[in-house]
């Protein structure tokens, strides 16, 4: 569900993400480089909220340790690094800092994701 939001909501601000980008500045350049930088804003939409998901899924049922680490790991481990190694080493500037932190966030669902199938099969076998 949240999934589906994030892409409708994606859409819709890409659609009007000149007039969007045009709301915080009035500089052509400014508005130029927010307007590049709106098809990146759904690789972070999608990672987002699969990390957002299943962290409150995981809080839920009260399985947190694992959220730390592996938030841990997928920011400060892989996003940061990738985001300055893809904007600076590899010199795609803006553009390649925005692409890294999609990377740690949708890292970190597919942690989540994995944690809580495998909480899940615990569960299964403890109800058995």
């Amino acid at each position: 569900m949240i999934l589906s939001i994030s892409a409708t909501l994606s859409v819709l601000l890409y659609c009007f993400r000149y007039q969007a980008a045009g709301i915080f500045t009035d500089s052509p350049e400014v508005s130029a480089m927010a307007v590049s930088l709106f098809f990146l804003l759904f690789a972070y939409q999608f990672g987002d909220g699969l990390q957002l998901c299943f962290a409150n899924v995981l809080r839920g049922i009260q399985d947190v340790k694992p959220i730390m680490y592996a938030a841990f790991v997928s920011y400060y481990i892989i996003a940061i690094p990738s985001a300055y190694l893809l904007g600076f080493k590899a010199g795609l500037g803006i553009h390649g800092i925005w692409l890294g932190f999609p990377i740690g966030l949708t890292l970190a669902g597919i942690f989540f994701y994995a944690r809580y199938r495998s909480d899940l099969k615990k569960f299964s076998k403890q109800e058995d």
